[in-house]
C-alpha cells in the first residue's frame, strides 16, 4: 500500500531540479522529515514510517495507528535534487525508516551525493536522534558498500 502511494506521490508531483541546491542542504530536508516523522510518533503514540524513493525523492509519511485497517498518511511530497546529485542506501530503490513513539527507530543508510561531496544522514535506534554527517575519507569504504563512488 505504501509503495503504491509513493509511486502515486512521484507521478502528481513535478520533477524538481534547483542548480544552486547543495547536497548538504538535501541531506537537511531529509533529516527534517525524519525529525518530523519522529515528533509526530511521540505526539500520537503510533509507530510512524517514511519511505523514500531514491530516484525521484519522493516521500511518504505515514502512522500506523492501532487498529486500523490501514495506515494513516501524514505526508508525502518529494525533496528535491539538485543536478548531478542522487540518493543512495535502502533497499530495492527505498530507503525506509520507521520512529517508535517511546523514542527508537529503525532505519536503513542513507547518503546524499553531488559530485565529490557526499553526506550521510543518520538515525540513532535507541534515541531516534537523526543527524547529517559529511562523509570525509575515513568513509570510503562503507560509503561504496552504498553505491557512492571514491572520491
Amino acid at each position: 500500500m505504501l509503495v503504491i502511494l509513493g509511486i502515486l506521490a512521484a507521478a502528481v508531483t513535478p520533477a524538481v531540479r534547483r542548480p544552486g541546491l547543495s547536497a548538504g542542504r538535501v541531506a537537511e530536508e531529509i533529516a527534517a522529515v525524519y525529525a518530523a516523522a519522529r515528533a509526530a510518533a511521540a505526539a500520537r503514540g503510533d509507530v510512524v514510517r517514511v519511505s523514500i524513493e531514491l530516484t525521484t525523492g519522493a516521500f511518504l509519511v505515514a502512522a500506523d495507528a492501532e487498529g486500523a485497517a490501514s495506515p494513516e498518511i501524514l505526508r508525502a511530497g518529494r525533496i528535491a535534487l539538485p543536478a548531478g546529485a542522487r540518493l543512495a542506501g535502502g533497499r530495492t530503490g527505498t530507503a525506509r525508516a520507521a520512529f517508535d513513539p517511546r523514542g527508537r527507530a529503525r532505519a536503513d543508510a542513507l547518503v546524499v551525493q553531488q559530485e565529490d561531496r557526499a553526506y550521510a544522514v543518520h538515525v540513532d535506534a535507541w534515541t531516534g536522534a537523526i543527524r547529517v554527517r559529511r562523509l570525509g575519507a575515513e568513509d570510503v569504504l562503507p560509503a561504496r558498500a552504498l553505491g557512492i563512488q571514491g572520491r
